[in-house]
């Protein structure tokens, strides 16, 4: 009889099991997923920490934790990770977890392109000891790298930034400031007669004025254009032309001078044109190089006419506008030339292989080639 119900025992002990597992199988679970050695830039490696937590009486023989981000992200091969490419990059991962017990895995990643990659979402299912997978659980995840454009090599950008400093220095808006005096000079009919100084005229017998000392203030703005130059075209001219102007912030902002941006590409977080205001210092850098990172070439781009609008109200003195554009198209041609027009000339750079043909007609715009062959 004891030897009848032994099957029967071991039937009600499997499906309690099975109940009781599928139901507070994840009450302790915990799975936390965080970026480790951001910011980075393209090339570098990072690490995914992985921390999986059971704090219940349950034994979770198989775990499957699996998340995904954006491409431009690649574990390593010795990360063991189950990794699919698609839309997006998919990872999974097994564990087996005891009760209470903590595990910790670091998964090395390559930043195999430019972006702002974020895990917003694991999700886990489990399998029993009697392998019968049980239903899925989401668990939110907040954690963000951003991936810098590389700077670009001093042999490719060395002359076309001596061309931009020059030109920024020419450009400089010398202002008069009335608090800094460095002596007094003859009156001359130009000068105003509140700059008359009444006392070192009564000393010299004859009208003498003030003269003032200088302060200098300049800033550049670039103007980034991410419009397709053709219907065919290798990708990495519109992402030269974004490292371009990282390469050349850093080079300004090193030299004290401020810089902004303005771009038609579109902003990831906000959806709106990437830009950011004048500023300088290293802080400044690093809000440039997020500004940059965020941009999502997939959304649809506002139009060169817009991109140009913007500098239109920009003081032609104190501010040196620079265009970076790997695209020729007539818009931005005839946008250029307008600039041109109106702030007596226009320094353009354009990322492109050494086949392309220069459409640019203006006397006034001066274009300095990227040889986007030369970079790797």
């Amino acid at each position: 009889m004891a030897i009848l119900l032994v099957p029967v025992i071991i039937f009600v002990l499997i499906l309690a099991e099975t109940r009781l597992f599928a139901k507070y199988w994840s009450r302790g679970l915990g799975v936390s997923l965080t970026f480790e050695g951001g910011p980075a830039e393209e090339g570098d490696t990072v690490t995914i920490r992985e921390v999986v937590t059971n704090r219940s009486l349950f034994l979770i023989p198989m775990l499957r934790v699996d998340f995904e981000t954006d491409n431009g992200l690649s574990p390593l091969p010795s990360s063991g990770a189950s990794v699919t490419v698609s839309d997006h990059t998919h990872v999974l991962e097994v564990f087996s977890i005891h009760f209470y017990e903590r595990i910790t895995r670091k998964m090395p990643v390559r930043c195999e392109k430019r972006g702002f990659y974020r895990i917003i979402r694991s999700t886990q299912n489990a399998v029993d000891l009697f392998g019968r997978t049980v239903t899925d659980l989401e668990l939110p995840q907040q954690t963000h790298l951003y991936v810098y454009p590389r700077l670009l090599s001093a042999s490719l950008t060395e002359l076309p930034f001596a061309r931009l400093l020059g030109e920024a220095q020419t450009r400089r808006r010398l202002f008069e400031d009335p608090f800094l005096t460095r002596g007094v000079r003859p009156y001359t009919p130009d000068d105003p007669e509140r700059s008359i100084n009444w006392k070192a005229s009564a000393h010299t017998g004859a009208l003498s004025v003030n003269e003032h000392d200088f302060t200098a203030g300049q800033s550049v703005l670039f103007l980034l254009n991410l419009e397709d130059p053709a219907v065919l075209f290798p990708a990495i001219v519109i992402e030269t032309a974004i490292r371009l102007v990282r390469t050349f912030a850093a080079a300004l902002l090193a030299r004290g001078i401020p810089v902004c941006f303005r771009a038609n590409g579109r902003d990831t977080l906000t959806g709106l044109p990437a830009g950011v205001p004048e500023g300088s210092g290293p802080s400044h850098l690093t809000t440039i190089c997020e500004a940059l990172s965020r941009i999502d070439l997939s959304q649809d781009k506002t139009s060169a006419e817009d991109l140009f609008r913007e500098a239109a109200a920009v003081d032609p003195y104190g501010t040196t506008i620079v265009l970076v554009s790997p695209s020729q198209r007539d818009p931005v041609l005839r946008e250029a030339a307008h600039l041109s027009d109106e702030r007596g000339g226009l320094l353009w750079y354009l990322p492109a292989a050494p086949d392309v043909k220069l459409r640019v007609r203006e006397p006034g715009i001066e274009v300095i080639r990227i040889d986007t062959t030369l970079v790797h």
